[in-house]
């Protein structure tokens, strides 16, 4: 005995398969058109926060920079343990910089004037109070 019903039942739910994919395709195409409009936004949009992390990154590797040429070279060039050390010999270099003027710079002494520390002495003094 042959079921006749079993090919429309197959039929129903192949006609029904077949029209939830042309709605799909539709919603798909729709958003297509969508991203296609909104891709210049967005694209501007990304573009200023990568720059803005660009430069946020450009700082940051200038202050590595400057970090890492204020570092003393120091003899025995083993890597520091911790980042602490190297905070704390960075500080430690600075302190110790000593900037005196060359040695080759010669100080004249002035003598001592008689006739203006006699003039010192004798105005009064105005302080302010």
């Amino acid at each position: 005995m042959v079921d006749d019903d079993a090919p429309t039942m197959l039929e129903a739910v192949q006609a029904i398969s077949l029209l939830a994919l042309i709605v799909a395709h539709y919603f798909l195409i729709r958003g297509c058109f969508s991203i296609k409009e909104e891709m210049p936004i967005q694209g501007n949009r990304i573009t200023m926060k990568i720059d803005t992390v660009s430069n946020y990154l450009d700082e940051l590797n200038q202050l590595i920079s400057d970090f890492s040429d204020s570092m003393p070279s120091s003899g025995n060039n083993h890597p520091p343990s911790s980042p602490m050390e190297v905070l704390l010999t960075s500080f430690m270099s600075s302190m110790t910089k000593q900037n005196h003027a060359p040695k080759e710079a010669e100080w004249e002494i002035l003598q001592d004037n008689p006739n203006k520390t006699a003039q010192a002495q004798d105005q009064p003094h105005e302080h302010s109070g």
